[in-house]
Order: structure tokens, then C-alpha cells, then sequence
């Protein structure tokens, strides 16, 4: 039948000689396609030209042009398509292009296809596979027998001596599973029946395959199935494959896998049994040692010591060496258990000896046990660092690959000697790398607030399998992206943009990327380049454009791409090549601080008009990837495309993507993945609840945060709704909080209050992160130094520099702090808001402590104190006395008395201070203190304030300021207040706060209303002079107007225009205009009815406050770029008053 099939498809083929035509050869066996191949080449004088796809091929059509080259054959003939990864793509854009097949392919095309292509061909590309005629090519029932038998037959040879578990896919090639169930298939339909030891076989083979595809209940059903095997040997070998099952499923349960363990050890018994039955010591001695490894789980070592024992002499007696290094891991670890640490050090030794010098092709790659249990013995011997050494070797020697979890424990073991040596950025580093294998390997659900391409190993970027997981949540945004913006030809432009935390990096590194680098577009391949360093941009990208050929093209360029006009050449390259070169500039907002000269971002923004222009450089693409309060940065690039000629508005909306946070079901659904990938598995009525906890008032769901509180769930075993209530009555910031003492416990103990410290200085009283230089933290630091510690001496001595360098890399890699690059100095700022509370709750807790411990050693030193005071009161006044009456004392005398006396006044002020507040007279109290520190700072500007004065000043304050009661507190924000106003008839109060809400109260604390719209903080309210309308002013770029008559509080208006936060909304004194002051670095006037006036440009930074003068005809606004600007109500500039060294 098939020799009929085939000279009609030769016949084909010689007739459609020098034009394209489309034959499909469909046939499911592999064997039969090449004999068929070779049978079909002999037909023809001239040579059919074969192509073989690889696995990783994106594009048809380009892939056969450039295998042709200048090549004309008779036809062409293309296996392979079965084992193509991303098939379904493949088809879809061969159909795109169809027509360039009839352009530029003249001779016959043959695909070869099995029934899974032809189907897939059928579904989706219709029209391409109505081109083609299709050729049957089968096997007779004879031939489906011969093959079936052949089949299992080559396994079970195999298998018997593998001594480990070896894929049938490594014995028969990847679409062995398809070509069996295929054959079982036609065998059915022609209702021929199977020999019982062939159907017993095929059972046992396809439980293998579950097994490796990690389906083992499966797995276990087809073993099960088998029966008991024909001969005590093979039972044993199928005993053996269940044993592995049941530890597979031990590995898995994490809480109860002791019962698998133990049905592990049960039947690998029996199967040593069945060998000892057969006769078969060499499968004894190739196997024992999987008992043993079930025995070191279970603890079992009496029992361990005697396997391990059996087995040396069994491999003495095989003259063998392949089981002895781990032989000897057994006897070490046993005495390791034992307290025998001199004799588990010899095993361990011996066990590493022999794993070194092993040449055993069962001994794949080098485990890390050895290393490990040498480690721990060598430090129970009090050899620290030879142990350390030692874990270094194995960390270096060996790979995640062999042993995943001992892996993990050797690193483990690492970090914590690493930390017990006082190197804690090494320990944190391992820790580090612990967590990337712990991901890697499925060990790990959380990774916590870290992007997640630090999660991925070099090489992983195209692995599709490595890289799914961590786009849990993001599908839809990654389908959009590429899809209907990289797609489209239109869209040379993207701007992704969205608050920070939201996962923008994570996004790119670990879904678009990986997609970009697999996906074909129309007829073009598409090549991901991605860059996120901007010091020099120019030599970055072209070692990212370099890399990005050898990763994805095994290209390696001879010279380096090291100018604007290399980078261009290569660009115009790929073009000619059939690529689409997308380039991904990640944190972009970073390139604005590093590259302060105009004239140098120009250059970025020429290349990128050139790229988006299509005529210089065609076929790239151009992502823009920054955060949403510095959108506004952009407008530079967009005023310097308007003057290049180039019309279009570059940031128009259909420019922009807005990446957002979770929904509470998306956050459910990210949940339940992460943790079934990982078998961290979660009850249900906890995530239930940890979703609820997890939701803001507006219904979403940060991923930052759901990272925190996740990564400590798994770090703290919390797997159930009453482990995680009986946390306290807020688990969810509890977690949070309990995870950042983790990080700040990762810096080292002695080095705990200055990483609270740094943390605090990141903060404001308003609740938001701020931005600071390393001297001004280190400026805070050695501040709080001075002043957290009572002095006992009047003496000015010199204090030891506090430097916030020891924290800030270990800070910066948790997660937990940005690392911005700037000039003249980089800036550091904390990953999200969301953190600030719980940093200033932890940081003012533990003050509240020390200034209480403080109070205590202050008064015990009391009496010296006062004594010392009397005698410099009575010193000043006698100098006063002195200076009067004689006029050969030097000046110098009189500023000493003059210096003094100051000094001791401000002193009993701060004295008097705290006997006030302890007496109850808390604003007297107040009114002293402030009086006290502004003396001491007025003479801190002489350099006359001594360092007691100016402790005692800063506690006395400190003590009121945090202790006084107040007369009247509301409450009813679930975060911080930003704002706060008065009507004008002063009976009612608006608050603006961080949870999204403008909560309006009487002047006694009763609430009136909550009024919502806002989708991010509220950062400043005001009512209008009439006391009938309020403005609110929000993270989200809005200005919102309300009713408010007492009655009725509705929505009026929402202003829109500023691109990034409003900071504050003022009212003119009519009430019938206002002004907002933005980070996108304008002032906006508007009438009431939200009809926009003006828009005051003339700010370099974020403008922070905007009011108007008692006329109405005048507007103040005050920016981060240390200037007040004073304006026309018309937007007319009038003056710009500097002198602030910084932000106003």
C-alpha cells in the first residue's frame, strides 16, 4: 500500500518542477518516515534537499530561506514539525505569509506530518492546508505488532541495568509516547488484540512516562496494572519504578510524608527480595542503595548503617565503584547522627575521595551530600573555616541539578556559617542563590519583593518551562503587549508605565522577554534586546545587542558594537535578516538622573526617533518601561521629536500601557498557582482570607505585597486559617512586619539599629517614601547616634562615624530599597508606601523604648548634673561681673561667659520643660521645649552649642512631642492622613488619607461621610470659601470636586491633565477657580466647574504646594527643585525666589 502512496507522490513531485507546490506526507512512525525519505530520494537524478527542524525554530519560511541560501533543488522535503515547541505559532504565522511560499519557493515543498500536526493543520490554518494535497503513509497490523514488541523491548533492555531512572524518551526520542498510543490505536481499530506479556510491557512502559512527566498516581494505576511480571527479576524492576513513585510522593507531601517513606522502604524490600530470588546480586548491588536513601529520610539509622555496610561488600564482591562514595555518605552521616563527628569526618572524606576520582557513567554529575556532611563535622570540630572551605568547593563543584534539596541545605549550611563569622553580605548573598535554586527547582512559592529575573539562571531566558511560573497574573498584559502593540505595524512606540511594586520589571524579565524570544511575527523573527543601564547607554546596549544575538541566534559578533552608528549597521542587519528587533528599555525613569546634560539625552532621543521613524532603522520596535510618577520625564523626549519634525503626539494614550495591581480574583488565581507549583499548599478558607486581607478598599491587590505576606507565610509553615488568625488580630501586617525584621536581621545584629535607622530616614511623616543620598543617610545616622544616648560628661568628645553602607547592599538586594544612580550622588528609596507605615510603627516603638531607658540614666545622673550647671551659671555670671569692672580681660573671656550662660539657659529650659509636662501642663510643656530647641539651634549656627545641651534639648522635646495627649483624636483611616481642613464655618473637618478615601467628620469626631473615587492615596484636600464644595487632590493624577451642603456629598467633577501625582489643590478666595500643584512638575488652573484655564510651566522637579494671595490675583507654588515661583492667576510668570537648598 505505502509503495502506491509513494509513487504517486513522486509523480507529484516531477510535476510540479519549477513552481511551488504543497504535498503533505503524513505519517505517525518516525522509523517508517526515513525509510520512506531515502525510498523517495532515490527516485530523483536530482537531489531533494532535507531539512530537519530543530525544536526551538519560531518561523517556516525564514528558516528554509536561509538553509537554501542560493540553492535550487528539485524539491524540498521538511521533517521534524512534531517535535517543534511553540507548533501552534509556527502554523499561524506560515499561514500569515502563504503567499511569500509562491513568490520565493519554485519547486515542490513536502511536510511531513503526524496525526497531531495534521489536526492542528485542519484547526487552525485552513487556507494554508488547503494548498496542499495529502499523502497517507501507514503500517500494516504485522508491522504495528513488530514495532510495539521492538519498542518495549529496547526499553526493558535498558532499563534492567540503568541503575537509575532513565526517561523512555531518552532511550526512544520525544515522540515515542505518541508513536505507542498511535499504534495501540489502529491495533483497536482493526480489533486485533494484544499478547498478554506485550499488553503487560506497554503498561509498565506508559507508567514510565507518567512517572517522568510527574503524574505519579497514574503512574502508580499503570504499574498496578501490569500484574506480577513473568520472572522474579522484572518484578523486581517493576517494584523498584513503584518504590521511586511513593518517594516521589513523600517529596511532594511535606506534611505527612513519612507514610510514603515508609511504603517506599516496604517495597523497595521487595524488590531487593526479587532480585535475591532471582539470583541477580549485580541488580542487588545496582539497586540496594535506593533503600538506603528511603532509611536516611526515614531516620532509620541502625538500619541505614547495616544497608550501607551490605552494600560495600556487595561492591567489593562486583569489583565495582559506582555506589562506594555514597556508601560511605550513608556510614558518615550515621555517625554524624551518632555525635561521632571525628569518624563522620573520615567517611565524608573517603565518600568525597572516591566521588572525585569516580569515572562511573552512572555517576552523571558530582552530588553535594558529600561536601555537606563533611562541612557539618568539620564544624562540630571546631573547624570553621575549613568547613566553610569546604562548602565553597561543593557549591562550585557540583550543581543544583543532582540533588536539588541537599543543594539547598549545603547553601543553607554557608550562609549560616558565613553569618556566624560576621560576613553578612557574603551570607546574605548565598542566601540569595539559596532562593534562585529553591524557585528554580519548584522548592519555593514566594520569592517576596525582588524582581524576578534574579530568580532566573543565565542561559533560562528562553526556557519557557523555567519562565511560565513566574508570569502568574500577567498573561492577558503579555498578550496585549506583544500581540497588539508589537504586532501591529503601527505601534513603533510603547510606553509601559504604572506604579511602583506592581511588577514592571518582573513582567519584562520573566514574560515578555522569554515570549519575545520565541515568537515569530508575520514572516520575521523576533529578537529581544533589553537594556537597564544608562551610565553609558551607548556601549550598555550594544553588549546587550551582542548578547541577545549569541543567546537567541548563536551569533557571535567578531567586533564589539561600541558606537551609535555599530548599533545602527547592526539593526539595519537584522532587518535584511527577516527580524523584528524589539528594544525593551526597562526603568527608564533611571536614565534622567544619570545623564543630566541635555545634549547627551538628545542622543538617546535621536536613536530613538530613528527607530520609530523606520526610514534609518527599519523593523524595530521601541518599549519604554518607567514608573507612573515620573511619566511626566517624558515630555522631554516628546518636545524634541516635535522639533526633529516628527507631528505625532509621542505619549498620546493609545502610546501608553497601564500596568495595574491584582484583582482579588486574579490574586486568588496567582495564589493557588504559585503555591501548586511548589506543593506549598495553601487551605483554602486561608487564601479566602488572605485575599481579603490582602484587598485595599478599592478591590486591589498590590503584588508586592502579596509577595511579603506570602514569602512569610512559607518561611513560617503557616499553611491554615488558624495558624495564620492566631497570629494576632491583624496577620497580614503582622507577616509584613515580621518579614522586615527578617531582612534587617539579615544585616547583621550589630547592625540592627542602624538598618532601622536607614529605613526610618527613607520615610516622612506623611507616610510616603522620600528620596536619600548615602551622606544624608549616614548625616541621620550619626544624628540618632548623638541623640538616642544620654551623655554623663559636658565634654564636646569625638563620636565614631555611623556608616550606612554596612545595610544598604543587603537592603537593596532583599527588595526592600531602590538603589537610583544620580549625579552628583546616587539616591536610595524604599520599594513602596505600602512599607512605610509598618517601618515608622517598628522605628517609633523601638525609640519610644531607648528614649525611656534614656529617661531613666538621665535622672540618676541628675543631681551631678545640676551641681555642674550651678557652678557654669555662677562661672557667667562672675565673667559678666568681671568683663564690667575690668578692661584688661580679653574678648575672648567675655564670649566664653556669654557661651555658657546661653548654654545653661537653654538647659533649664529643657529641665523646665519636662517638669512642666510631668506636672500636667503638656502646652506649657510644648511652648518651652520648642523654645529650647530653637535657642540651641540658634547657637549650633555660632558653633556654641555644647553636645549635653543639645541632647537634653533633643530628648526634652522628643518627650513631649511623643507623649502629649491630645484633646480630641478621630480615627477611622486605615492608613496615613496626608491632609486635613476646616470649612469655613468651622464645624465640619475633611481628612485626605493614603487608603484612597476623603473622610468628612463633625468638629466632636462623629463621621459624616466617606466619599470614594480616588484609586490611589489622597494627598491634600481643601474646601472652597462657600464651605459648599471640596477638592481633592490624589496619587492617581486626578483633582476631584464634591458636593458638600451638609446633606448631599456627591461627585461634581474629576479633573484630569497632570500626568503623574497631585500634590495640592488650592481655592481662590472667590471660590471660583483653583489651582493644582503636580509631580509632572506643572501648576493647573482651572474653573470650578473643572473647565481648565492654564497650565504654569516653569518647575525642573515635582511642584509640592500651589496657593493663592488674599486678592486672587496671584499664585505661590513651591517645587522640588529648591525654587518658589510667583504667578499671574493667568499663568504670566512675576518672579522665581531661590535660595532653598533643597525641595520646598
Amino acid at each position: 500500500m505505502n509503495d502506491n502512496v509513494l509513487e504517486k507522490l513522486a509523480w507529484a513531485i516531477e510535476a510540479y518542477q519549477r513552481k511551488f507546490a504543497l504535498f503533505f506526507a503524513h505519517c505517525n512512525y518516525e522509523h517508517l518516515q526515513g525509510e520512506l525519505r531515502q525510498r523517495l530520494q532515490a527516485k530523483f537524478s536530482l537531489p531533494i534537499q532535507e531539512i530537519r527542524l530543530q525544536s526551538s525554530i519560531q518561523n517556516l519560511y525564514t528558516t528554509l530561506l536561509e538553509a537554501l541560501g542560493q540553492e535550487k533543488p528539485a524539491a524540498v522535503m521538511v521533517s521534524g514539525l512534531e517535535s517543534v515547541e511553540a507548533i501552534e505559532e509556527l502554523l499561524t504565522s506560515t499561514n500569515n505569509v502563504r503567499e511569500e511560499f509562491r513568490k520565493n519557493l519554485p519547486c515542490p515543498l513536502i511536510l511531513w506530518v503526524n496525526d497531531q500536526v495534521l489536526s492542528l493543520l485542519i484547526r487552525l490554518v485552513p487556507d494554508f492546508k488547503s494548498w496542499g494535497i495529502t499523502f497517507h503513509f501507514r503500517l500494516t497490523a504485522t508491522e504495528l505488532m513488530d514495532f510495539l514488541a521492538g519498542s518495549t523491548q529496547q526499553i526493558l533492555n535498558e532499563v534492567l541495568t540503568a541503575g537509575e531512572f532513565v526517561s523512555n524518551a531518552e532511550i526512544l526520542g520525544y515522540c515515542h509516547r505518541r508513536e505507542i498510543e498511535s499504534a495501540l490505536r489502529e491495533l483497536q481499530d482493526n480489533d486485533r488484540e494484544l499478547a498478554l506479556e506485550l499488553a503487560a510491557n506497554l503498561e509498565f512502559i506508559l507508567g514510565r512516562d507518567d512517572y517522568a512527566n510527574n503524574q505519579i498516581e497514574q503512574a502508580l494505576e499503570h504499574y498496578q496494572q501490569c500484574g506480577e511480571m513473568t520472572s522474579p527479576e522484572w518484578e523486581g524492576i517493576r517494584l523498584l519504578h513503584q518504590g521511586w513513585c511513593y518517594c516521589r510522593q513523600a517529596q511532594q507531601e511535606k506534611t505527612d510524608g513519612k507514610s510514603y517513606w515508609q511504603q517506599a522502604k516496604e517495597t523497595f524490600q521487595q524488590s531487593i527480595n526479587c532480585f535475591e530470588e532471582a539470583q541477580r546480586q549485580d541488580l542487588v548491588a545496582l539497586y540496594i542503595n535506593h533503600l538506603g536513601e528511603v532509611l536516611r529520610q526515614l531516620e532509620d539509622w541502625d538500619e541505614l548503617e547495616i544497608i550501607a555496610q551490605t552494600s560495600l561488600k556487595l561492591q567489593e564482591e562486583a569489583g565495582g565503584r559506582s555506589k562506594l562514595a555514597q556508601n560511605y555518605c550513608f556510614l558518615a552521616e550515621v555517625a554524624l547522627n551518632r555525635n561521632q563527628w571525628q569518624q563522620a569526618k573520615q567517611f565524608a572524606q573517603q565518600a568525597l575521595s572516591l566521588q572525585t576520582s569516580s569515572q562511573s557513567t552512572h555517576l552523571r554529575v558530582s552530588s553535594p551530600r558529600p561536601f555537606l556532611i563533611l562541612a557539618q563535622a568539620l564544624k562540630q570540630l571546631n573547624q570553621t573555616q575549613e568547613a566553610v572551605d569546604c562548602l565553597e568547593r561543593g557549591r562550585k563543584a557540583t550543581k543544583p541539578e543532582s540533588e536539588p534539596l541537599t543543594y539547598v541545605k549545603l547553601l543553607d549550611e554557608l550562609r549560616s556559617l558565613y553569618f556566624s563569622q560576621t560576613q553578612y553580605l557574603k551570607a546574605f548573598e548565598i542566601k540569595q542563590k539559596q532562593q534562585t535554586v529553591e524557585v528554580r527547582f519548584q522548592l519555593r512559592a514566594f520569592i517576596g519583593p525582588g524582581q524576578f529575573q534574579s530568580v532566573l539562571f543565565d542561559g533560562d531566558a528562553g526556557n519557557k518551562e523555567n519562565t511560565t511560573s513566574f508570569t502568574f497574573g500577567r498573561k492577558q498584559d503579555i498578550e496585549y503587549l506583544v500581540n497588539e502593540r508589537i504586532a501591529l505595524p503601527k505601534h513603533k512606540l510603547t510606553v509601559l508605565y504604572g506604579p511602583s511594586g506592581v511588577g514592571k520589571s518582573s513582567l519584562i524579565s520573566a514574560g515578555l522577554m522569554p515570549v519575545l524570544g520565541k515568537k515569530a511575527i508575520g514572516d520575521r523573527l523576533t529578537l529581544p534586546v533589553k537594556l537597564t543601564v544608562y551610565t553609558d547607554w551607548v556601549k550598555a546596549l550594544g553588549q546587550e545587542l551582542t548578547k541577545a544575538l549569541r543567546v537567541y541566534e548563536g551569533i557571535e559578533l567578531a567586533t564589539p558594537l561600541d558606537s551609535i552608528e555599530a548599533i545602527r549597521t547592526q539593526l539595519q542587519a537584522n532587518a535584511q535578516r527577516h527580524w523584528l528587533t524589539v528594544l525593551v528599555f526597562d526603568q527608564f525613569e533611571e536614565f534622567f538622573f544619570v545623564c543630566p546634560q541635555l545634549s547627551k539625552r538628545n542622543q538617546l532621543y535621536q536613536f530613538l526617533l530613528e527607530c520609530v521613524k523606520g526610514k534609518d532603522i527599519p523593523f524595530a520596535k521601541v518599549i519604554l518601561a518607567l514608573r507612573e510618577d515620573y511619566l511626566h520625564y517624558l515630555l522631554e523626549f516628546e518636545r524634541f521629536a516635535e522639533s526633529e519634525g516628527l507631528e505625532s503626539d509621542l505619549l498620546k494614550k493609545d502610546q501608553r500601557y497601564y500596568l495595574g495591581n491584582f484583582t482579588p480574583e486574579t490574586a486568588r488565581n496567582v495564589i493557588n498557582q504559585l503555591t501548586e507549583r511548589s506543593q506549598f499548599r495553601l487551605e483554602e478558607k486561608l487564601i479566602t482570607a488572605l485575599v481579603k486581607d490582602l484587598a485595599t478598599e478599592l478591590k486591589q491587590v498590590r503584588p508586592i505585597e502579596l509577595q511579603i505576606v506570602g514569602a512569610q507565610l512559607q518561611a513560617e509553615k503557616i499553611t491554615t486559617l488558624s495558624q495564620y488568625q492566631q497570629l494576632s488580630p491583624n496577620p497580614k501586617a503582622t507577616l509584613a512586619q515580621r518579614w522586615l525584621d527578617m531582612v534587617v536581621t539579615d544585616c547583621g545584629t550589630e547592625n540592627i539599629p542602624i538598618a532601622w535607622q536607614i529605613l526610618a530616614s527613607l520615610t516622612d511623616e506623611k507616610g510616603r517614601r522620600t528620596l536619600r543620598t548615602q551622606t544624608e543617610l549616614e548625616s541621620n545616622l550619626n544624628l540618632a547616634a548623638i541623640s538616642a544616648s544620654p551623655s554623663s560628661s559636658l565634654s564636646a568628645s569625638p563620636r565614631p562615624r555611623v556608616p550606612a553602607s554596612l545595610p544598604l547592599p543587603i537592603l537593596i538586594g532583599s527588595g526592600l530599597v531602590i538603589h537610583w544612580r544620580q549625579e552628583p550622588e546616587d539616591r536610595y528609596q524604599l520599594v513602596h508606601d505600602y512599607l512605610v507605615e509598618p517601618i515608622r510603627q517598628k522605628f517609633n516603638a523601638d525609640f519610644r523604648k531607648e528614649l525611656e531607658e534614656a529617661k531613666t540614666k538621665a535622672e540618676k545622673a541628675e543631681a551631678g548634673r545640676i551641681r555642674v550647671l550651678k557652678w557654669s551659671l555662677v562661672g557667667a555670671v562672675a565673667a559678666a561681673v568681671l568683663l564690667s569692672v575690668s578692661t584688661t580681660v580679653a574678648v575672648i573671656s567675655a564670649r566664653n561667659a556669654e557661651k555658657g550662660k546661653n548654654n545653661a539657659e537653654v538647659f533649664a529650659k529643657s529641665l523646665a520643660a519636662r517638669n512642666l509636662f510631668n506636672s500636667g501642663l503638656e502646652i506649657e510643656a510644648l511652648t518651652t521645649a520648642l523654645q529650647a530647641e530653637g535657642q540651641a539651634r540658634a547657637l549650633a549656627e555660632k558653633n556654641w552649642l555644647e553636645p549635653d545641651t543639645k541632647i537634653r534639648s533633643l530628648t526634652a522635646l522628643r518627650q513631649v512631642v511623643y507623649d502629649i495627649r491630645t484633646s480630641n483624636r478621630i480615627q477611622g483611616h486605615s492608613g496615613w492622613v496626608n491632609s486635613v481642613s476646616f470649612s469655613p464655618e468651622g464645624n465640619t473637618i475633611a481628612s485626605a488619607g493614603s487608603d484612597g478615601t476623603v473622610r468628612l467628620w463633625q468638629a466632636d469626631g462623629t463621621l459624616l461621610e466617606t466619599l470614594k473615587g480616588h484609586s490611589g492615596s489622597v494627598d491634600s484636600v481643601s474646601f472652597s470659601p462657600e464651605g459648599n464644595i471640596i477638592a481633592s487632590a490624589g496619587d492617581d493624577g486626578t483633582v476631584r470636586l464634591w458636593q458638600a451642603d451638609g446633606t448631599n456629598y456627591t461627585e461634581l467633577a474629576t479633573l484630569k491633565s497632570h500626568s503623574g501625582r497631585v500634590n495640592s489643590v488650592s481655592f481662590n478666595p472667590e471660590g471660583n477657580t483653583i489651582a493644582s500643584a503636580g509631580d509632572d512638575g506643572t501648576v493647573r488652573v482651572w474653573q470650578a466647574d473643572g473647565t481648565p484655564l492654564a497650565t504654569l510651566k516653569g518647575h525642573s522637579n515635582r511642584v509640592n504646594s500651589v496657593s493663592f494671595s488674599p486678592e486672587g490675583n496671584t499664585i505661590a507654588s513651591a517645587g522640588g527643585d529648591g525654587t518658589v515661583r510667583v504667578w499671574q492667576s493667568d499663568g504670566t510668570p512675576l518672579a522665581t525666589l531661590k535660595g532653598h537648598s533643597n525641595s520646598v
